[in-house]
């Protein structure tokens, strides 16, 4: 049975290489969904660039107002005595990098740092 756009909504993400589809099911809440795929993409950059943290241990994202989604560094950066703006600045940098390189675009499509948050833009 078919069912209607209400009751199940298809999104594409891309985490890494891969392309992700996320088929919502009834009170699914489909931004929970796509914050989450965001969170898989960031994490493939983050777990390369911290090789020794768990993958709990990376803050995740958000629904702000000043941004698609955003990210905040400062319990991540207190934890290890880092600064938690030149953290973000830092992830943003790269990360920002590795999206623009990416042959096609995922969940992710830009970034940049504002304090001691990453402010993500959402294809």
């Amino acid at each position: 049975a078919t069912r209607d756009a209400r009751e199940t909504a298809t999104m594409t993400a891309r985490a890494d290489d891969a392309i992700e589809t996320l088929d919502l099911a009834d009170g699914a809440d489909p931004l929970r969904a796509v914050l989450d795929a965001c969170d898989r993409e960031l994490r493939a950059f983050l777990t390369r660039k911290y090789p020794s943290e768990a993958l709990d241990a990376f803050p995740r994202c958000a629904r702000t107002k000043s941004a698609d989604a955003c990210v905040q560094w400062a319990q991540f950066a207190s934890k290890r005595k880092m600064n938690p703006k030149e953290v973000a600045e830092e992830v943003a940098r790269e990360f920002g990098e590795e999206v623009a390189k990416r042959p096609r675009r995922g969940a992710i499509v830009g970034c940049e740092a504002a304090g001691g948050y990453v402010n993500l833009k959402m294809n």
